[in-house]
């Protein structure tokens, strides 16, 4: 799912790993393009970035936190341990789920992830893949 907020990148390539910069209009882009490139072949793409999405997979973290607790607490359990011990674990896996989601939001990565190209142009040559 993108943000919907279109920007404009720069790059050598349309399948370059990174593309640099991020502008709100083409001319912006364009100028940079011309002056980090020159006659050299370089692209501009107008892109919305990609929200990564809080998916992972919360039982094996469920599991992991409940067998922590139980490890760090021997003297809680009797010697057939922990089982049954634990009440709503339907409620740890949604809390872990929230805490993940607003932590995405309030940490986005550091990444270029593009969802929807809306244009693509080419320059001095570049050409698509």
């Amino acid at each position: 799912m993108g943000d919907k907020n279109f920007k404009w990148y720069v790059a050598y390539s349309i399948d370059a790993e990174l593309f640099h910069s991020k502008h709100d209009t083409r001319e912006e882009a364009l100028k940079e393009g011309l002056g980090v490139y020159g006659d050299d072949p370089f692209v501009l793409i107008e892109a919305d970035g990609s929200v990564v999405k809080p998916i992972f997979n919360v039982d094996w973290v469920v599991d992991t936190v409940l067998e922590n607790l139980d490890e760090n607490n021997p003297e809680c359990w009797s010697e057939d341990g922990s089982e049954d011990a634990w009440q709503n674990i339907p409620a740890l896996a949604a809390s872990i789920e929230k805490a993940v989601a607003d932590w995405l939001i309030a940490n986005p990565p550091r990444t270029f992830c593009v969802d929807e190209l809306r244009t693509t142009e080419f320059f001095n040559g570049a050409k698509a893949a």
